[in-house]
């Protein structure tokens, strides 16, 4: 998945010192657009050295990437650095460097939550980062905002040797994946599974079973995946502002996810390849 990256080693600790020469600057344009080095067919990321002084912004420590300092540019205004370019955040997706990519990306997630908290929602005051923790406090009244992190579950719902298989509506998505939604509030993780299965498919589910989570930076989303047994009729009634398609798969049929680096890639295939099944109401992962 995106988020593995060994032996490369990303550390959140919030850590901040004085950015070195060769630690790593993340700036992202108006338009969310990255900063990369091109470089024989692959990106990296600028080190301090790289960039004309008199371009920088003020930094912001965010985290590690192999122990050597990331930090964020402030402001929208173009850096100089020779080789440089600004690039769609989403190119990250096959950045063969997957240290690189995951940098970017968290990076990304970061400096919108920094854009859209400049100010308090509470008194309109500005906000300032907290020298202690990673979070922004409100000048006038106090008030502390910590990164934007929305919860996700995603599910594989299986009948006996079939899966289920949807295609968004939205975003003109071409490729068929997970049930997927947001939690909402009040309610669990397995509630939650079970209200978007059946809002957007219309069928029931049992037999709830947690597989793995995943970080996911581009939509500030923390993907929790499940496993679930259709619980009687298989008939499907899909809601069509939340999906244009649905279908049950066979193993042998199962189309190909496009994004090995997504827990929805991962669960597919685990799936696919036998790893991944139901003894009663167990489930066992090979």
């Amino acid at each position: 998945m995106f988020h593995h990256i060994a032996p490369h080693r990303f550390s959140n600790a919030f850590a901040p010192a004085l950015a070195r020469a060769q630690d790593f600057i993340l700036h992202y344009s108006a338009k969310g657009e990255i900063l990369l080095l091109a470089r024989e067919g692959d990106y990296a990321l600028p080190r301090l050295c790289d960039v004309a002084p008199e371009t920088l912004g003020q930094l912001q420590y965010l985290f590690e990437m192999d122990g050597q300092g990331c930090y964020l540019s402030a402001g929208e205004t173009a850096l100089r650095v020779p080789g440089g370019g600004y690039y769609p955040v989403n190119l990250l997706r096959s950045n063969l460097n997957r240290d690189t990519a995951y940098a970017g990306v968290v990076g990304a997630q970061l400096s919108r939550w920094y854009g859209d908290n400049r100010f308090c929602g509470r008194c309109g005051a500005a906000m300032a980062p907290s020298q202690g923790e990673r979070a922004l406090i409100c000048t006038g009244c106090g008030k502390t905002v910590y990164p934007k992190i929305s919860p996700a579950v995603i599910t594989a719902i299986i009948d006996g040797d079939r899966i289920l298989l949807a295609r968004g509506a939205h975003y003109g998505a071409k490729f068929f994946s997970l049930i997927a939604g947001y939690v909402e509030i009040g309610e669990t993780l397995e509630q939650a599974v079970a209200r978007e299965t059946m809002e957007e498919v219309g069928v029931r589910v049992k037999n709830i079973r947690y597989y793995a989570n995943q970080p996911w930076p581009f939509s500030d989303s923390q993907m929790i995946g499940f496993f679930a047994q259709l619980d009687g009729d298989s008939t499907l009634h899909i809601d069509p502002a939340e999906i244009a398609e649905a279908a049950w798969f066979e193993r042998e049929t199962l189309p190909d996810h496009p994004y090995s680096i997504s827990i929805a890639g991962e669960m597919m295939e685990a799936y696919k390849r036998g790893k991944v099944y139901y003894r009663g109401g167990d489930l066992i992962v090979d």
